[in-house]
């Protein structure tokens, strides 16, 4: 069976004069560029192209390759990048989650369900702060206060924030959660903001896609990133594989705090480009 081209599918359409088809499958193929470029500078492996947000007007143009310029200094983008980009264009956050939201909901368990059982076990009274929130959906539906953190604030009461450095005060939590949230280059600084907002003895959660562990031959290794929590200053109590899709890890933080700069000589893992896919 053929399988027709993109622009001959579907029932004849009339066009407005001087509306050629090319123009439809230019514009077409600029979605879908842009949509795959929003991935990868989300998960911090890409710069920042053209392509992304193409509005019409030379301004919006001058001002993106002004972005542009911003982030050619390297090939990964830092979350104090990610979010600068993202606050002056709200839009292109919104686009990246409608995406990851899309290839998520085919999973057979849902990150989140996992984020919801672990924080329901917790004592009522913790108050738990969520990076990466999104939509906020692990607020509304645990009995615990979670305070709600993202680059863009997507729901009432997030707070908007380079999660790297957040307006949360030091020790003033008593648990820390990231939910598919270890996004730039720099995930290692979100962890060390966790270890700083975190009460002594406070609970870390983590959920991460499990390819992006992967080596080059495929095969997943968690020990370098179970070395640099504990270099953080956090006892690793649980690591779970059991879903095909994702990976879990519980930590404690111990009863000693680091300084600043021990946090920051932490040698953290690369993580992969996520890949979201069936298995």
């Amino acid at each position: 069976m053929e399988i027709p081209d993109w622009e001959d599918a579907g029932p004849a359409i009339e066009y407005p004069a001087g509306f050629e088809v090319s123009d439809r499958k230019r514009k077409r193929k600029a979605h879908l560029k842009r949509e795959k470029e929003l991935r990868q500078l989300i998960a911090g492996t890409v710069e920042l192209s053209e392509a992304q947000g193409a509005k019409s007007s030379t301004t919006d143009r001058t001002e993106r390759k002004g972005k542009k310029a911003k982030l050619d200094s390297s090939k990964h983008s830092t979350a104090a990048d990610s979010f600068t980009l993202l606050e002056s264009d709200p839009a292109l956050f919104k686009e990246y989650h409608k995406g990851f939201q899309e290839q998520v909901k085919h999973w057979p368990v849902q990150p989140l369900d996992a984020a919801v059982a672990w924080v329901t076990k917790l004592p009522e009274a913790a108050r738990v702060a969520d990076f990466g929130c999104g939509e906020a959906q692990l607020a509304t539906r645990v009995g615990q206060a979670v305070v709600s953190l993202d680059l863009v604030a997507q729901a009432p009461h997030v707070l908007a924030c380079d999660m790297a450095h957040t307006p949360l005060e030091t020790e003033s939590v008593d648990a820390v959660v990231f939910c598919l949230a270890l996004m730039g280059t720099d995930y290692g600084a979100f962890i060390a903001e966790a270890a700083r907002v975190l009460k002594r003895k406070g609970r870390l959660w983590i959920a991460e896609v499990r390819s992006r562990f992967a080596d080059e031959r495929g095969q997943e290794d968690y020990a370098p990133f179970q070395a640099a929590l504990r270099g953080a200053g956090f006892a690793v109590t649980a690591q779970d594989t059991a879903n095909k899709m994702f990976v879990t890890f519980e930590a404690k933080k111990g009863g000693k705090a680091l300084s600043g700069d021990q946090l920051r000589d932490i040698a953290w893992p690369t993580l992969k480009a996520c890949q979201y896919k069936r298995r």
